[in-house]
């Protein structure tokens, strides 16, 4: 095994002892559980991790101020530390995978939400299906007329989700990859040429 060392906050530490304890762990075994835990949550960096494994070296780099705090500012959009945005970036151009879509994690919050949206419409909708079948059967109690209305009354609340839904995620990928090619650069310069 390989020791690791870390270094956190007083009251977070405290956190951990207690969740540790009323789980009948070490800190130590309690915090290794919780980072494999983690590793299956985060796949998308973990494709950003390199399939081969070889020694780290450290590599210093100097940047104008404007420059650095872009990146920071960049990378806390994205969800990401300064450093891991650098690595992420060479990593995407040294491995020549800018055609393979690999969200920063913001973009893949907000789709996954957008999901959760899609599929609670489904189950609506499929709740409001079921009413108007059992509501068409000769024995219901409930005239199919009224189950009609409640289906009937969703169209538009569900037109409207499902409109800001394909805007956001169309908005959301185009964001993704006006970023990593570089497109919205050049169609706002050339629009400015055009003027």
């Amino acid at each position: 095994m390989t020791p690791v060392s870390l270094r956190i906050e007083d009251d977070l530490a405290q956190a951990i002892d207690l969740l540790a304890k009323a789980a009948g762990m070490t800190r130590s075994a309690w915090i290794k559980r919780a980072l494999i835990d983690a590793l299956q949550k985060r796949p998308d960096e973990i494709r950003d991790v390199p399939a081969f494994s070889c020694p780290t070296k450290l590599v210093s780099m100097r940047f104008p101020s404007e420059e650095v705090a872009a990146m920071e500012t960049v990378a806390q959009q994205a969800g990401l530390t300064r450093a891991q945005w650098i690595k992420r970036t060479i990593r995407w151009q040294l491995w020549d995978r800018a055609g393979e879509l690999r969200l920063v994690p913001t973009s893949a919050q907000s789709i996954l939400k957008l999901a959760v949206q899609v599929r609670a419409i489904g189950r609506s909708l499929n709740q409001a299906v079921k009413a108007v079948n059992a509501a068409n059967q000769p024995d219901a109690s409930v005239p199919i007329e009224l189950a009609a209305q409640a289906v009937i009354g969703m169209e538009d609340r569900l037109s409207t989700v499902i409109t800001t839904a394909t805007f956001d995620l169309s908005s959301i990928a185009a964001a993704e990859v006006s970023y990593w090619t570089g497109s919205g650069k050049r169609a706002s310069r050339t629009g400015k040429r055009g003027a």
